[in-house]
């Protein structure tokens, strides 16, 4: 049955792809302003990595084979059927149906992230990041329903009361509509439907910092935050509806460090700890013995619960290759890992198991071209200083976490 839980590894698969990305070891010069506008297109996505690292669609959870005994627990009239054939010859009730559950989902995630960097000294820059995301879902459920009547009709054949039950199962034979109903709407949720959304997500302030630079290496620190300015919260009645950020404050630090092995090649390695702090915010809970989802008509099943997602830590390395003064090439390789999500509530509810399956990691490969035209700026052949850089990246291996690849493109201008 779906789990109020199965689906939290889908939340928000676009919130990080602004961050993955080669991180220069440099600062702006004094007094310059860079403005930085990326374009991020991400595949279909069509699976998950589950906990075992096994690519699963998106909506796993929920496709199952239901037996005639699961359907009967909550249908008297069909239960004493059931029961009824069972007596007659084991086994024969539990051949009676059965009903294969088919949700089909995908995702389609676009992001847009402005950036503006100002050099506040020759060693400090200042920058802030602002991600917009626009979300296309298409979703739908389906079962496909399997009975025996006719052949069990046979077998029944003397006994009248299970004839008479068998005639009455075959004229009200359930549909996919009648689980639809049951499973969603009786509790409060729409059927899975295409929709489509937008918002802010998360926006980022920091600092960063040149402690070193040399001729051949340079290195950076950077400190900041993200502040709660996600503008799209998730429909509770959407199973598929998520955020368009975490919705929370973030501290990070980050140590960038480059090494110009030749006039052509330069090699880097960065790494970032993201501390998450802890909101609270309303959830639907399950309570204690229960199974399936929340029941949303049921206001005793709303219930505020303290959130503390899971710590963040990130690293790459990189190397990019110069091809004469204006064009280069590169390639990162990045891991990620995040700790449990970590939730509290109410005594008597499945609080503790909203954090089930949060623990995650990934390590990614991208893949880039870029252009610059600052050396003919500054040999006064190009009116304006700016860069364009293209860039593919593809998910590796991963635990809990989509099985994501985006294209991107920065468009870059200094002044």
């Amino acid at each position: 049955m779906l789990s109020y839980r199965s689906l939290s590894v889908l939340s928000f698969m676009g919130a990080s792809l602004a961050a993955q990305a080669q991180r220069p070891a440099t600062v702006l010069p004094k007094n310059i302003y860079r403005v930085r506008l990326v374009g991020i297109v991400a595949a279909p996505l069509m699976q998950t990595l589950n906990s075992q690292g096994e690519g699963q669609s998106l909506m796993a959870d929920m496709e199952r084979t239901l037996t005639t005994k699961d359907i009967a627990a909550k249908d008297p009239n069909l239960n004493a059927l059931y029961a009824g054939l069972n007596q007659l010859e084991e086994g024969l009730g539990d051949s009676l149906m059965s009903v294969d559950l088919m949700p089909k989902a995908h995702m389609s995630a676009r992001q847009t992230v402005l950036a503006v960097e100002y050099g506040l000294t020759s060693r400090l820059s200042l920058g802030i990041i602002v991600p917009t995301v626009q979300m296309r879902v298409t979703s739908s459920f389906d079962a496909r329903v399997n009975t025996q009547t006719a052949k069990l009709a046979a077998r029944a054949a003397g006994a009248p009361p299970l004839e008479a039950g068998l005639q009455q199962f075959a004229s009200n034979t359930p549909t996919a509509q009648t689980f639809a109903q049951s499973l969603f709407t009786a509790n409060g949720y729409q059927v899975p439907r295409d929709f489509s959304y937008a918002g802010l997500g998360d926006i980022e302030i920091g600092a960063k910092y040149q402690y070193l630079k040399s001729e051949a290496l340079r290195g950076t620190l950077l400190a900041g935050f993200r502040a709660p300015t996600t503008s799209h919260r998730a429909d509770r009645s959407n199973i598929l509806d998520r955020d368009t950020g975490d919705g929370q404050w973030d501290l990070a630090l980050e140590a960038s460090n480059e090494w110009d092995a030749l006039k052509t090649l330069t090699f880097g390695v960065a790494s970032r700890y993201t501390l998450q702090l802890p909101d609270s915010r309303e959830q639907a809970l399950l309570k204690d013995g229960q199974i399936g989802l929340p029941n949303l008509n049921d206001s005793t099943s709303i219930h505020r619960v303290r959130r503390d997602l899971g710590d963040m830590i990130d690293g790459e390395l990189s190397a990019r290759v110069n091809i004469g003064s204006a064009w280069h090439t590169s390639g990162v390789w990045g891991v990620a890992y995040k700790l449990e999500n970590r939730y509290s509530g109410p005594q008597g509810y499945q609080v503790s198991k909203l954090g089930a399956n949060t623990e995650s990691a990934e390590s990614r490969l991208e893949l880039g071209v870029g252009y610059s035209t600052i050396p003919d700026f500054a040999a006064k052949k190009f009116p304006v200083p700016m860069e364009v850089k293209l860039a593919y990246n593809t998910i590796t291996a991963g635990m809990n976490t989509p099985r994501s690849a985006y294209s991107r493109m920065d468009f870059i201008v200094y002044f």
